[in-house]
């Protein structure tokens, strides 16, 4: 009996000892969950269980834009070493609005989409850059002929290229423009041309108030100039809903260059939030404004 009693001694002592062991700081027997975050840039990149990750310096907010940045504080390429994460990791997890935005290569905000006048959450969280889609057609405009230029057009699923020509048509506004174009304003001096834009439509339902109303009864002060007597003139059918349209869409930071109401000939329903109202609302807008239009109600023509 003695010698079972201090066999299980010895054993007691040995296990203590080893849990003593293990929780001891870089011990061979701790373990490996904060093995990377002690390595330098160079050891990450070595380490195949780890993974480097880089961005903007800490006081990336100090610096001005890389465009129209005299020289002083502009902004620099996101490729300052950051920290050393496992490999498995997520590198957005947990990470506030400022810190997210500090690492444009890896991670993205994500933000709510509320309309004007209701309480809105904002950043909702960051979550990790969308992969690269799938590209056919030219990448540049080094890939076109004489005379030609390389325009990329990307859907949810693929980006495609292709060469069009590249004689353009300078214009003021809109109305310098065919039929189907908007007048594009780019940053340099003299730099606005011509450029197709892109239908979108919505068919409004009865009884189910459109994005746009439910607006007004948060904030009707902005629809003000849309309720405006036209005196003698006649403002013509749906005035007053293409302004309100053209008002919000502006709020939600979409420019429209065409708005046209369509009546249809055909009869419609009585019911409520089922049938549609009668008429199609087509709206032209810029190719990179579609998707936020989609949040809206509105399909691609």
């Amino acid at each position: 009996m003695k010698g079972l009693a201090l066999r299980l001694t010895m054993a007691m002592m040995l296990i203590g000892m080893w849990v003593v062991l293990s929780g001891a700081e870089g011990s061979c027997f701790g373990t490996e969950e904060n093995l990377c975050a002690d390595l330098e840039e160079q050891g990450c990149r070595a380490d195949g269980a780890c993974q480097a990750v880089y961005g903007y310096p800490d006081d990336w907010y100090l610096y001005r834009g890389a465009e129209d940045c005299p020289g002083e504080r502009c902004m620099v390429e996101p490729d300052v070493f950051l920290e050393c994460v496992d490999r498995d990791a997520d590198p957005c997890a947990e990470l506030d609005e400022m810190e997210c935005l500090q690492r444009p290569n890896d991670c993205q905000p994500e933000y709510a989409q509320c309309l004007t006048g209701e309480e809105c959450p904002g950043y909702l969280g960051c979550g990790p850059v969308d992969p690269p889609k799938p590209h056919i057609g030219c990448l540049d405009d080094g890939d076109c002929g004489e005379g030609q230029r390389c325009e990329i057009s990307c859907t949810d699923s693929v980006c495609e290229g292709e060469c069009i020509s590249d004689e353009k048509i300078h214009c003021d506004s809109d109305d310098d423009c065919a039929d189907g174009f908007y007048c594009e304003h780019y940053r340099c001096p003299g730099c606005s041309f011509c450029e197709p834009g892109t239908w979108m439509s919505f068919a409004p339902v009865r009884c189910v108030s459109t994005y746009w109303e439910a607006d007004y009864e948060y904030q009707p002060d902005i629809y003000s100039d849309c309720m405006a007597y036209c005196g003698d003139n006649y403002c013509g059918d749906g005035y007053i809903e293409r302004c309100m349209l053209e008002t919000f869409l502006g709020h939600m930071g979409i420019n429209t260059h065409d708005i046209r109401r369509v009546v249809w000939e055909e009869d419609v329903c009585g019911n409520c939030e089922i049938c549609p109202r009668g008429y199609t609302l087509y709206t032209l807008v810029a190719p990179y404004d579609e998707a936020d239009m989609q949040q809206f109600g509105f399909k691609a023509f």
